[in-house]
């Protein structure tokens, strides 16, 4: 489709509509004075006039799930200046298998002797990790949680879960 069919030049517009007969600068002036109300909020750029919501509503239809869609619209919402925030996958380690509680045996993970220690992780860190995603936001970076949340809850994956890490 042409984009160039949603832009209207309405100084055209009321000439080509104007019989050739009436055409004077006085009639095309006074028409233009009666149009004008509706040029300007057609070509505002807030988002209650035609141009401006279009625009708005395209850019959201760029915004995807995918990490790079997500970090470009934070930072455009957000640090549109030096662009900051970054969005990171979390940490998954196998979890370690000890025993089962059924059989209620004692956990014995090495013996003193070896004194090698071996390192358990809290669930949020194994393969079995609870958010899928981080956002890191700078400290200096002024923010509402909420409407954070409500605009990455739009774009995100269904399920996906999130954390939001200030550093």
């Amino acid at each position: 489709m042409n984009k160039r069919i949603f832009y209207i030049d309405f100084n055209k517009l009321v000439q080509l509509l104007l019989p050739i007969v009436l055409r004077k600068n006085k009639m095309i002036a006074w028409l233009n004075a009666l149009i004008f109300p509706i040029f300007k909020m057609y070509n505002d750029y807030d988002n209650t006039a035609f141009v401006g919501y279009r625009d708005g509503n395209l850019y959201k239809l760029k915004i995807t799930p995918q990490v790079v869609y997500l970090k470009r619209l934070l930072n455009d919402k957000y640090d549109i200046v030096l662009r900051r925030i970054f969005i990171t996958d979390t940490e998954g380690k196998n979890p370690l298998y000890i025993y089962l509680e059924e059989e209620e045996k004692p956990a014995f993970i090495f013996k003193e002797v070896e004194n090698k220690p071996v390192f358990l992780w809290l669930d949020g860190e194994t393969s079995l990790k609870e958010d899928d995603f981080i956002i890191n936001i700078p400290m200096d970076i002024a923010f509402d949680e909420k409407e954070l949340r409500m605009v990455v809850d739009n774009y995100k994956l269904a399920g996906k879960t999130y954390l939001i890490n200030k550093f």
